[in-house]
């Protein structure tokens, strides 16, 4: 490992010599004697930062050893050439920006390779940190050399194909409801989803976008309130946000851009997004939109560019939850047993006798990237033992009937629509035993039974049909019924309960997408406002591939601490409690407790800063608490604001989860006037937050109950905290 250090420490050293006599020859080569000035720079020059950050710098790199040791070597100088060599010119900057998009392949091929598993972690946060700057700096030169004409029609033909997809999803859900052709007729969304994504369109087909967005837009002189209300569905909606796009790309004008302010606003940009990175403050994230404003008036796209990468790695979807198909059937799925008597009259017999129906209900996810469609199914066995008896003979039928049925639900995120269920029946019957009036008698008896075989033989078709139809008749009404009735009260439940609740603690998400694949139902979910952030993408390799996983960006939890009266108040411990309680019972809809109200005697009061008081962090395998506070000493100089680093680790281990505090750091927000009283302060602070924070343990196996009563234990398998995101998996 000593070895180690001396070679990257050799390596670091002959990066800078060389940066420096790059340097050196960039100053000669680009000096016009005759004018006495220097050259203009070009590109990231001038606008990146002068040193790599801390997050691709050599210490990010050390657990990279062994096999991956020159790999390792090669892209830090490559990174640092990138930040730190001034002669590159535009060519050289988009080569190396190249170079390290491959290397970013080679790292995501590895994180989904299990050979290297040891480094998945390393490899995640690694590849995270360089992916979102790669992309940002290639923005960045991008929108210096846009071409404004071609942006147009680029953007004409991106938003064109959106329209058309989002036409024929439209019609595809029209198609299954009762009355649904007439909107299609009034959006003319059939001829819409014929138009080509790719070719540009005529007078005509133009003309027919902006009539379906003239209706959308005038939908509240309809005269029918449910009318309207029908139209203010998601599927309505996405295609009207198509519509309203390719109206922007049909009048975009290009503007003229202004390179100097573009180019100061980018390097204002960089600076805010790398203190963002280090800290994900909103002070730091209002600055990104300060910068990403400016960009916006100084450059030809409006900034349209930048904001995209920007939106990608710094405001999307903060909070993702994959449950798949196997572990909903789990918690569901179960069997449910019905005895009766069958007293019928078929074919001319009157049947007497018993019957056992036993059914699974589950469920079948269906692929669609715009909402969760799935089906509920139904297989069960009606087993009968019936005796029928005419005139002539008694028969004795044992009956083994197979029932499947369907039931196809839609959730777009505020309520389930259900389409009419579909049963059909297997049926199988199997004569067991004949009687007769003359059984017993010799000969006669025989041929009797014999006849009345042959007639049971001949009508068990017909008879299977009727057992079918009686099954079907007697299954199919309860199936539908139930189905809806159940997701009626869902839908109850989550208007009045979920939404509500989300919406009094001012946590209704910005966005929201359901989507689901053929094993899984995704839930996506943005909860920010304002400048506030959003999460960067996931790394999905992480989830689990049988059960639930929730995937929880930092973000999700700064911005509800947002939410929290708790910014630049004084606060004890007890009211800091509170202050959560209350926050939670908002959340929950009901009393959340999570403590007793007795203060204790020698409780810390802590003075919160006015700016990002409370905030987490999901980095390298930790879960990290930082705070912002001071503290108010009895008979003593208060503690001015400082910053607490509290580091967790949750580690699995037999049926419990253990949560381990780790070394807290403590820093000063301001310079402090002595080194010695700093030490002094940063010793309280310390001992305050070690002892109100300990060490403690979780179930790791965890009790869900279902709608019946009855209980399931499903264990946790994972918990990782890395790139911004905290991975929980349950299995």
């Amino acid at each position: 490992m000593v070895a180690k250090r001396w070679r990257k420490n050799l390596i670091a050293m002959s990066v800078t010599l060389s940066v420096c006599a790059a340097s050196v020859a960039w100053a000669w080569d680009t000096f016009n004697v005759s004018t006495n000035k220097s050259a203009a720079p070009v590109g990231l020059s001038g606008i990146l930062e002068p040193f790599p950050p801390d997050a691709l710098s050599f210490d990010a790199f050390e657990a990279l050893d062994g096999n991956w040791s020159d790999w390792s070597e090669e892209t830090l100088g490559l990174i640092s050439k990138l930040y730190e060599d001034p002669s590159l010119d535009l060519e050289g900057q988009r080569e190396l920006i190249e170079r390290l998009k491959t290397k970013s392949k080679t790292m995501e091929k590895a994180i989904r390779d299990p050979r290297y598993g040891k480094i998945h972690d390393d490899l995640i946060s690694l590849n995270g940190a360089l992916t979102r700057r790669i992309e940002l700096f290639e923005a960045i030169l991008d929108s210096q050399e846009i071409d404004g004409e071609a942006l147009k029609l680029q953007k004409l033909a991106d938003s064109q194909k959106d329209v058309v997809q989002a036409a024929s999803n439209l019609n595809r859900w029209l198609r299954g409801i009762t009355n649904g052709s007439g909107w299609v007729k009034f959006l003319a969304s059939d001829k819409i989803a014929k138009v080509s994504k790719t070719e540009p369109l005529n007078k005509d087909n133009r003309q027919l976008l902006l009539n379906a967005l003239r209706n959308l837009k005038e939908k509240d002189k309809l005269k029918s309130q449910a009318q309207r209300s029908f139209l203010g569905r998601s599927r309505f909606s996405t295609l009207k946000a198509a519509l309203e796009s390719y109206e922007r790309a049909d009048t975009f004008k290009p503007k003229k851009a202004d390179p100097g302010k573009f180019r100061k606003a980018a390097a204002e940009l960089i600076t805010a997004v790398e203190s963002f990175e280090a800290g994900y403050s909103d002070v730091a994230a209002a600055e990104i939109a300060v910068a990403s404003q400016k960009i916006e008036v100084a450059s030809t796209d409006g900034g349209q560019l930048i904001a995209k990468v920007l939106d990608r790695h710094y405001q999307n979807f903060n909070f993702k939850v994959f449950i798949s198909e196997d572990f909903i059937n789990r918690l569901i799925t179960k069997r449910h047993t019905e005895k009766g008597e069958v007293r019928d009259f078929i074919l001319g017999a009157n049947v007497s006798g018993s019957q056992t129906t036993t059914t699974r209900i589950g469920v079948d996810f269906k692929p669609r990237d715009d909402a969760a469609l799935f089906d509920i199914t139904l297989n069960g066995t009606t087993n009968s033992n019936t005796r029928g008896v005419t005139s002539e003979a008694t028969i004795f039928t044992r009956g083994n009937h197979h029932i499947f049925g369907r039931k196809q639900i839609v959730f777009d995120g505020d309520t389930f629509e259900t389409r009419k269920a579909r049963v059909t029946v297997d049926a199988n019957n199997r004569h067991v035993g004949t009687a007769t009036r003359v059984s017993g008698v010799p000969i006669l008896g025989s041929i009797a039974n014999r006849i009345a075989r042959r007639e049971v033989a001949r009508k068990r078709p017909q008879s299977e049909a009727i057992a079918a139809g009686k099954v079907k008749r007697r299954v199919l009404p309860r199936f539908d019924e139930e189905v809806d009735e159940r997701f009626v009260e869902a839908n109850e439940e989550i208007d009045d309960g979920l939404h509500t609740n989300l919406k009094n603690a001012g946590v209704w998400p910005a966005e929201r997408l359901l989507q689901t694949t053929s094993k899984d139902m995704i839930v996506n979910a943005l909860i920010r406002e304002g400048v506030e952030s959003g999460g960067n993408p996931a790394n999905l390799s992480l989830a689990k591939s049988k059960g639930l996983n929730v995937f929880l960006h930092e973000s999700l939890f700064n911005n509800t601490f947002n939410r929290m009266d708790i910014a630049g108040r004084t606060l004890t411990d007890t009211q800091l409690r509170k202050e959560f309680e209350k926050f939670l019972s908002k959340l929950a809809g009901e009393e959340v407790l999570l403590g007793d109200d007795e203060e204790a005697e020698d409780e810390t009061t802590y003075i919160f800063a006015r700016n990002d008081p409370i905030r987490i962090r999901f980095q390298d395998g930790d879960v990290q608490l930082v705070l912002r506070a001071g503290i108010k000493q009895k008979g003593e100089e208060d503690i001015p604001t400082q910053e607490v680093v509290v580091p967790m680790t949750y580690t699995l281990s037999g049926d419990e989860i253990l949560i381990e505090r780790g070394t807290v750091a403590v820093t000063p927000i301001e310079k402090p006037e002595s080194l010695a009283k700093q030490i002094a302060r940063a010793g309280v602070m310390r001992k305050k937050i070690q002892s109100a924070i300990e060490n403690r343990t979780r179930p790791r196996i965890l009790t869900i109950k279902r709608n019946d009563g009855s209980k399931v234990k499903v264990n946790v398998t994972q918990i990782r905290a890395l790139d911004g995101w905290l991975t929980v998996s349950v299995e």
